[in-house]
């Protein structure tokens, strides 16, 4: 008899008698994989730990330290300033590793995001809320 190779089960020839012992090992085999694979896909994705976190923070014109408990992978930052004439988001801020800016530093925990008056747009104002997604 042979056996696969990831998985050492049995692959049996024509002349080879089949025993009851190989055929329930490799179904305790199966049971076993697909009990692990299970597991893994739980601890995975919950509603309860979901892999992004979306909150706001306050501006404060200096540098805001932002906790989420895992460094982000990606970040999107928005505000929406709404005027009798504009009520779509007015300052949006992408990040990522490759895609930073100036302005935005990941933590192991979160980010940093800091006022500069030179840069475009400003993601720190002060009395102004931010949102943000971040993906892990």
């Amino acid at each position: 008899m042979k056996y696969t190779n990831k998985y050492h089960l049995p692959q049996w020839e024509e002349d080879d008698r089949i025993m009851r012992t190989d055929f329930n090992n490799a179904m305790a085999a199966l049971e076993d994989g697909l009990s692990t694979a299970q597991s893994a896909a739980d601890r995975a994705y919950s509603p309860e730990k979901r892999p992004y976190t979306i909150g706001s923070y306050a501006g404060n014109g200096e540098t805001s330290t932002v906790k989420i408990g895992f460094r982000p992978r990606f970040l999107i930052v928005s505000a929406q300033f709404l005027t009798v004439a504009n009520s779509y988001p007015t300052n949006v801020i992408v990040a990522a590793p490759g895609l930073l800016t100036s302005v935005l530093t990941f933590l192991e925990d979160g980010f940093s995001i800091r006022a500069d008056s030179g840069s475009r747009p400003q993601m720190n104002e002060p009395g102004k809320t931010y949102h943000y997604i971040a993906f892990q």
